[in-house]
């Protein structure tokens, strides 16, 4: 795998799991329902850009012939 390849292995890896992270925090943890109004609208416009940049992400790692569901 040459270097470029492994740094956008590395940034999925990493966006993924703060993708999760977020995603489990807004839709599981109860302290989400206690912030206020303006911060939940932020934290989800936050996490719908990061699941477009993630969607791109892994298309251009498919792109480069490297299946995700692998990593």
């Amino acid at each position: 795998m040459e270097a470029f390849q492994e740094r956008m292995v590395n940034e999925y890896k990493e966006l993924n799991d703060k993708v999760e992270k977020l995603d489990n925090f807004i839709y599981s943890n109860p302290l989400f329902d206690k912030l206020d109004k303006k911060e939940k609208f932020l934290q989800i416009q936050q996490l719908t850009g990061m699941r477009v940049y993630l969607t791109s992400l892994i298309s251009r790692l498919e792109h480069q012939g490297i299946n995700v569901s692998e990593l």
